[in-house]
């Protein structure tokens, strides 16, 4: 058993749940990332675990599938957050669209009276 790891991945939880205690963090985004310290706690508690699915997996080097699960992981977090800002960004567009016609309306009115 590692402490050292066990005892990071508290900490991880303790500021995650800190920040959305201060509202600088959505609980929807935060599970992901909770997920992942215990998914770190759950490896640090049992190693021998990430040997026995290496192996079931096929993969000679167990601490390679660590390093595997790690990229997809921060893969999946990279899509949902392009995703968002992709989201973000049109409804930018459409809301700088709008003010422009309220902002004309409004020149418009101006202009008659």
């Amino acid at each position: 058993m590692n402490y050292f790891f066990i005892i990071l991945a508290l900490i991880f939880i303790i500021y995650i749940l800190k920040m959305i205690k201060m509202k600088n963090f959505s609980i929807k985004e935060s599970i992901f990332w909770i997920a992942g310290a215990f998914g770190t706690m759950v490896f640090a508690i049992f190693p021998k675990l990430l040997d026995k699915i290496a192996l079931k997996l096929s993969i000679s080097y167990p601490p390679s599938l660590l390093f595997l699960v790690a990229i997809f992981f921060l893969l999946f977090i990279n899509f949902r957050s392009t995703q968002k800002i992709s989201k973000q960004n049109e409804r930018i567009i459409e809301l700088a669209q709008k003010c422009s016609i309220l902002e004309f309306r409004i020149d418009k009115e101006m202009e008659n009276k």
